[in-house]
């Protein structure tokens, strides 16, 4: 059918029947390629209802009900979401990240141990790119391809991850560089030798060019051993190379160049800069008026009456010299711990390695980075760490009360109790509110009311529940959640046996109660599940398994490094200060303990391989700040161009899908829609479906247009708002277009226009037609 004729058909029927608000949605330039907007806008779904029929057959509902599920998958938005203690990985816009999938620099861990390959022009396409050397010089030519590579750190500790407290630094993050350390090695390998000529082996290298590193050098001059080995290359490099006549002059910027003069030999140019003049020799790089310039070659042109000397010179050029077995020297000074080597054997060669050994001791905090000083044309950045952390903390009140406080794995803050008195610690706030773990029984001088207990499901999720009243009356008790604030109130009980109290979704709570209310057990078979904070520690306090008296703190969710259990232990000191003070905090790996900072040693820190950091008053021992990292804490570390460019991460929250709640009331019958001027999905057809029929028109027959075995996806503009028709010729034919629209996605390519025909073989054989 035609649009126009629709349209003309439409409006007519419209008229008809007194309605006059619903038109093909062309008219509006509605399309079925935009859905689920403008259902779903922008992530919310807002202004639309889902319209099903008062007759509506059940697979109709069903329908809808898909509908309304993938609208809701659709309504999200990306967003920054707070976490408490969370980091986000830093981007570089060229280089690599020395991270692999599984194996990130952890703590203690060195460059190497991640990046146990070398990098290549894979990783570094600027620095470390392929390359061929091209040359025809002397009597023999070669067009031989090579490829750079960079292997990190074998040296011990290079690289290395840690947290420490450097001199004249504060206790943090640092990447180390050791001294006396090969740094790196970089290695320039050709896939065939490069040939020349024994009888003049010097002119087949003079004049040829060579890229390294990213930057073109012309080799000026080559040295060999008596056996015809290479032992030695200088190469010039510059930021411009010219060929430039004498008296004629150059500008670069601010500054004249020219050349003024070339000695008979050709050995040598007189280079004037801003008046400057200086003789240079060739092959060879000098500073002229405060500007470097090198000499590639010369030709000199003397004559009677013409003398047009010319010089080929590099504008900002660099020079440097590779011996053997020698540093390497960068226009005329020495790179202290840079060593040369050549494979070469007569009048062949295969490869070239110069090494690094650091000279100084380095710590490199967040955001510093380590440039390579010899050629100077890549760097290590360490950009931070990347984490997400909970913080859990033990602290004393310096006299006989401590506190350990952590969030469970609902994100409920949990105060666990500790108390000292007539020699003895144990949980609880007093003698007449003590705090039992399953397995334990407490005998009261009265009834035992505000006994606490340390209920935990078999999910790992802690409460402190409080036994509120025993009424021995009528032997009923109230429980008190002090964790989440519920109550349960009147639970019956029977005297001295095992009880069973419902505490609803919570689980059962085992008691014993002795008639006259003074003793009480925590009967250990129920509320005694492995006790897990949210970032996923597991925690006990049992006497049994903590030396002293204290908290013990199981790592989990460790992969890449060596799990810790954290001892925090509680003893009462009855000397000098008469007062609980931690006695000791260990771990069953041992802990490295450093001071905060040179003038600070009253705080202390330590980390375990996985990144829990623990902080402890070192002065007092009356507190320690526990931060325990859901995953390996590990540091974001790149290799990198010098012109690479960092994004910081985030600090505190993370990208994340917010899902956008779609309100109650989406879904309405048709006699309850006839009034509203919203955006709709019409479920069901004509003769189901009053606003179904009102958007065909109300015809005769609600039957009309449709095919036994198809269904229609069809838009229309119903009060200036958009209606989506999902109806068929049978409740199952409906129901097939219901799931293509739920499945959207997977249909994208065919969803388009105002209306498509679905045929509906069986629900999951289903085609989908264009109709223009």
């Amino acid at each position: 059918m035609k649009v126009k004729q629709a349209i003309k058909k439409m409006v007519a029927l419209a008229a008809g029947a007194g309605i006059v608000g619903a038109t093909l949605a062309s008219a509006l330039a509605v399309d079925l390629a935009d859905y689920p907007a403008p259902f779903v806008k922008d992530g919310v779904f807002a202004d639309s209802v889902v319209v099903v029929g008062e007759r509506a057959a059940t697979s109709d509902v069903l329908g809808a009900i898909e509908i309304a599920a993938s609208l809701q998958a659709a309504a999200y938005t990306i967003q920054p979401v707070t976490v408490e203690g969370a980091t986000v990985d830093p981007t570089i816009d060229e280089g690599v990240e020395i991270k692999k999938s599984g194996d990130k620099l952890n703590y203690n861990e060195q460059l190497s141990e991640v990046q146990g390959t070398a990098l290549d022009a894979t990783d570094l396409p600027d620095v470390l790119g392929d390359g061929t050397y091209d040359e025809n010089r002397g009597d023999n030519t070669n067009e031989v391809d090579y490829e750079q590579s960079i292997t990190l750190g074998s040296g011990s500790n290079v690289g290395d991850f840690q947290f420490t407290q450097p001199d004249d630094m504060d206790a943090g993050d640092y990447l180390y560089i050791p001294d006396g350390q090969t740094v790196y090695t970089y290695t320039l390998e050709f896939d065939s030798a490069v040939e020349y000529d024994t009888t003049d082996n010097t002119a087949d290298f003079e004049g040829s060019k060579i890229s390294l590193q990213g930057h073109e050098y012309t080799i000026t001059d080559a040295k060999f051993t008596s056996g015809d080995v290479l032992e030695e290359l200088t190469l010039v490099a510059g930021d411009q190379t010219k060929w430039l006549q004498q008296d004629q002059p150059l500008t670069i910027g601010e500054h004249t160049v020219m050349v003024v003069n070339v000695d008979d030999s050709a050995t040598k140019c007189g280079i004037e800069v801003d008046g400057v003049v200086k003789w240079v020799n060739v092959g060879s790089t000098d500073i002229v008026g405060g500007m470097s310039i090198g000499v590639l070659d010369a030709i000199a042109v003397h004559s009677k009456d013409y003398d047009q000397d010319t010089c080929e010179i590099t504008i900002g050029s660099s020079e440097l010299v590779l011996p053997e077995g020698d540093k390497v020297t960068v226009n005329g000074e020495e790179i202290d711990g840079s060593n040369v080597a050549f494979t070469s054997v007569s009048a062949e060669w295969t490869d070239m390695t110069i090494t690094y050994e650091s000279q100084d001791e380095e710590y490199l905090a967040a955001g510093e980075a380590w440039t390579d000083p010899v050629f100077g044309n890549f760097k290590i950045l360490f950009q931070g760490t990347t984490k997400v952390t909970e913080e859990m903390s033990f602290e004393t009140t310096g006299s006989d009360d401590a506190e350990f406080t952590f969030l469970n794995n609902d994100g409920k803050e949990v105060v666990v109790p500790f108390h000292y008195e007539s020699s003895t610690l144990f949980l609880g706030e007093d003698t007449d509110e003590e705090l039992l773990l399953p397995g334990d029984s407490v005998t009261e001088t009265s009834v035992a009311e505000g006994t606490m207990l340390f209920y935990t499901t078999s999910g790992g999720e802690a409460h402190i529940l409080e036994i509120k009243d025993i009424d021995t009356t009528n032997n009923q008790t109230d429980i008190d959640d002090l964790t989440y604030g519920s109550s349960w109130e009147n639970k019956d009980y029977t005297v001295n046996r095992s009880n069973d109290i419902s505490l609803g979704s919570l689980g059962v709570l085992r008691l014993i109660i002795s008639s006259d209310g003074k003793t009480v057990t925590f009967n250990n078979s129920v509320g005694g599940g492995v006790i897990e904070t949210s970032g996923g520690a597991n925690l006990y306090f049992n006497q049994t398994i903590v030396k002293d008296f204290g908290v013990l703190i199981i790592e989990q969710d460790v992969t890449e490094v060596t799990a810790n259990t954290l001892e925090l232990n509680l003893t009462y000191d009855s000397g000098t200060d008469d007062r609980l003070e931690l006695s000791g905090i260990t771990g069953d790996t041992s802990l490295t303990w450093v001071d905060a900072s040179e003038d600070d040693d009253n705080t202390a820190y330590a980390v375990t391989a996985k990144g829990t950091l623990l902080e402890k008053d070192a002065e007092d021992m009356l507190s320690v700040v526990v931060t325990y990292p859901e995953e390996e804490v590990y540091a974001n570390v790149f290799v990198a161009p010098l012109t690479a460019k960092v994004t910081a991460g985030s600090s505190g929250s993370v990208n994340a899908e917010k899902i956008n709640a779609i309100p109650v009331g989406m879904g309405v019958l048709d006699k309850d829609a006839e009034a509203l001027t919203k955006n709709m999905i019409v479920v069901g057809g004509p003769c189901v479906n009053t606003i179904a029929a009102e958007l065909a028109g109300n015809p005769a027959s609600c039957a009309e247009g449709y095919v036994q075995g198809k269904a229609k996806l069809k838009l229309y503009t119903r009060n200036g708002k958009t209606a989506l028709l999902v109806a068929g010729y049978s409740a199952q034919d409906s129901l097939g277009a219901a799931y293509v629209l739920a499945d959207y996605e997977d249909h994208e390519a065919d969803l388009t226009g105002s209306e498509v025909e679905v045929v509906v073989a069986s629900l999951t054989d289903v085609t989908l037609n264009s109709v223009e």
